[in-house]
């Protein structure tokens, strides 16, 4: 399976070299480009599915309009880091880019990278049964299953310094024994400082698992009676 392509453009190398290395760690693809003529070479001649750009780069020297003019039918999403002031911030709500301000935390960055890749999604064609959280394992590492649908559910992870989990990865039930291949549709930080959960929602990607775990879905019981159809909000 293809992993995303994101461009990172920023004039700081060690700026550049930490987001570079939190996206790889997420399971991104990553172009580096610490000079305006590298950040202008790859956006007109590789694809890519997220430009990560310094304001300066994107917006004083053009390269988000450069960006928007060669893929026209596509909505490629634009990042921008900066300290803005208001003029700043309604230019990039005009130009319909993302901000995310310096000094640039982790957290903050994956949630928005997962807004901005995976946020356009279809809407989910079944409902989701709120279930007592059950035990399982994200790649080896505890969570839980907070609800359910036939075509995925919601985790809660523990924000122990981790990453979000990677645009592909397992999770395991062990109540029933049964391992699924999952795609990370969106994360979300829950209230509650450092010690607060991660919440992901994920899609099944995993045809050979897909009967038993809609068995599954069917069987554990709704918490209090709770059904609800899935929105974008997840």
């Amino acid at each position: 399976m293809n992993r995303p392509r994101i461009i990172v453009a920023t004039p700081d190398p060690a700026e550049c070299e930490v987001l570079a290395d939190w996206l790889a760690a997420d399971g991104f693809e990553l172009v580096k480009c610490t000079t305006l003529a590298s950040a202008a070479d790859a956006i007109q001649t590789q694809s890519y599915d997220l430009f990560v750009a310094d304001f300066s780069f994107a917006f004083r020297y053009r390269l988000h309009d450069v960006s928007r003019r060669r893929i026209r039918n596509q909505k490629i999403p634009t990042i921008v880091i900066s300290e803005l002031n208001v003029p700043d911030q309604t230019r990039l709500e005009d130009q319909r880019a993302m901000y995310l301000a310096r000094p640039v935390e982790r957290a903050a960055l994956t949630c928005l990278v997962s807004m901005a890749l995976f946020d356009g999604r279809p809407g989910r064609r079944s409902p989701r049964k709120t279930i007592k959280p059950l035990s399982a394992l994200v790649n080896g590492a505890p969570a839980h299953i907070l609800d359910v649908s036939a075509e995925g559910l919601r985790l809660a992870l523990p924000r122990d310094g981790r990453p979000a989990p990677p645009p592909v990865f397992k999770v395991n039930v062990p109540m029933i024994g049964l391992t699924l291949t999952v795609k990370r549709m969106w994360t979300r930080i829950q209230p509650g400082g450092q010690s607060g959960p991660m919440l992901c929602g994920v899609a099944l990607d995993d045809p050979a698992g897909e009967k038993r775990w809609r068995v599954l879905a069917d069987t554990l019981p709704a918490l209090d009676g709770s059904m609800s159809d899935f929105t974008h909000s997840g």
